[in-house]
């Protein structure tokens, strides 16, 4: 995050950085490292934060069933870090945002929280329409449950630790 301070659009970029942690947490992007995140360098020195991308969901994966990830074990790459580190995604906690957020110089985390919880139903609604031909519904299904679950932990709890 301390690199985006001096970013042409520092606030902005913040603010997109904290969101997709956010996004990542929802969606069980286990994968989710720092190599997915770039910087585009402009004229004059200047840099912003490019477009993110290499993003997959570990949804499909998590269950108690033979060959899937127990929810319990399943790990962002990136550590939450506020006052002190959170990987799992069940150890993650809405109070964790805030410190994130403040951290990043943001203020609380309860807009950038309710903004996600707003926006979910009609982006998954998006994606359902425009999912290929044939794409396989039980794997859409576990990706849209899983963040929308993980979404009404968000909205169940404190933000403010």
């Amino acid at each position: 995050l301390r690199v985006l301070d001096a970013s042409a659009n520092a606030l902005a970029d913040k603010t997109a950085f904290v969101k997709a942690q956010m996004v990542f947490w929802l969606l069980a992007a286990t994968d989710g490292h720092a190599k997915n995140f770039s910087i585009f360098l402009e004229r004059g020195d200047s840099y912003r934060l490019t477009p993110f991308y290499d993003v997959l969901s570990a949804w499909p994966i998590i269950g108690g069933g033979a060959n899937q990830l127990a929810r319990q074990r399943a790990k962002l790459a990136m550590a939450l870090r506020a006052k002190s580190a959170h990987w799992g995604l069940v150890d993650i906690q809405a109070r964790h945002w805030d410190g994130v957020a403040k951290l990043a110089g943001l203020g609380d985390a309860r807009a950038l929280c309710d903004e996600l919880l707003q926006q979910l139903p009609g982006v998954l609604r998006t994606v359902e329409a425009e999912l290929p031909e044939g794409f396989p519904p039980a794997l859409a299904q576990a990706i849209f449950d899983g963040m929308t679950t993980t979404a009404q932990r968000l909205h169940d709890t404190e933000i403010a630790e």
